[in-house]
């Protein structure tokens, strides 16, 4: 029996932008297909996709200096 959580981190700090969108949407296109399974991905760079009704990309906000808490927004 497998996992139903899916969980990548920092998957692609060591890509340059072309395979990083490339690998990122074949990801998410992957993750949609997949039935009764729920896939995290954890980055610390920008996720500029299409999003589908399926996906919620959830942002962080930039640490700043001397930050006490940590702060988050649903990337728009």
């Amino acid at each position: 029996m497998g996992s139903p959580i899916r969980c990548l981190d920092e998957f692609d700090v060591y890509m340059d932008s072309v395979n990083r969108s490339i690998s990122v949407d074949m990801m998410i296109k992957t993750a949609e297909r997949s039935i009764g399974r729920q896939f995290i991905m954890i980055t610390p760079q920008n996720m500029n996709t299409n999003a589908s009704t399926q996906t919620k990309i959830i942002r962080m906000r930039d640490p700043e200096r001397n930050q006490t808490q940590i702060g988050w927004y649903p990337q728009l």
